[in-house]
């Protein structure tokens, strides 16, 4: 008789977690610092990771194969120091451009719109990877160990690539931005997202029992 008795509240008690589970994963989803802080951690496990073989295969018969993209430490340095000046401008001017547009749609259109461009993940993304390329080159410049011999390293040539993606992001980040300040596009946007709203709403509607 308990366990019948307290059943219902088991369920109501695991319906409850579930809920606020999911609430929790939906603000971490649509948190602005969601991308940002993932893909910096990755950058820097990738430059503790491109140090650590630099360190180890530098010299080793395995390691020739990748001399092509191999560099000295001095020019590695160097290229780290342009790659990580090279970000920190972009992530400015990228932010510059983030808060322009949010002072244009809070004055202009609903601040609804102003959350749907922070939650936009092309938006997150490109932040992420401009501050995670900042990172890279800072960790690799400090990872890089001086030593009397000449030695090679690649943390360059990842550099130099890792910078070739920033600007492509950079690009459709600029590209995005030009759509999103668009009114058409704005509305365009609106009205797919009221339709997939309304849509879920009369699936929802459909599935439940009316009583």
């Amino acid at each position: 008789m308990v366990l019948a008795h307290g059943t219902p509240g088991r369920h109501l008690a695991a319906k409850v977690r579930r809920q606020l589970i999911r609430k929790i994963a939906y603000r971490i989803k649509t948190s602005i610092w969601l991308y940002p802080a993932l893909y910096s951690v990755g950058s820097m496990l990738l430059a503790i990771g491109i140090a650590a073989v630099d360190q180890r295969f530098t010299g080793v018969s395995v390691y020739r194969a990748l001399h092509v993209f191999a560099t000295t430490t001095e020019l590695a340095q160097a290229v780290l120091g342009i790659i990580a000046a090279a970000f920190i401008t972009i992530a400015t001017f990228t932010f510059s451009t983030a808060m322009v547009v949010l002072t244009m749609y809070s004055s202009q259109f609903t601040p609804r719109v102003v959350e749907n461009f922070l939650n936009n993940q092309m938006t997150m993304k490109s932040f992420g990877v401009f501050l995670s390329g900042f990172i890279y080159a800072i960790t690799s410049l400090l990872l890089i160990k001086e030593s009397g011999e000449s030695r090679l390293v690649i943390a360059a040539s990842v550099g130099v690539l890792y910078i070739i993606v920033g600007l492509i992001y950079f690009l459709i980040f600029i590209n995005h931005v030009s759509s999103q300040i668009q009114a058409s596009g704005l509305i365009q946007r609106l009205y797919e997202e009221a339709s997939a709203r309304i849509g879920a709403y009369r699936a929802f509607m459909d599935a439940t029992r009316t009583i």
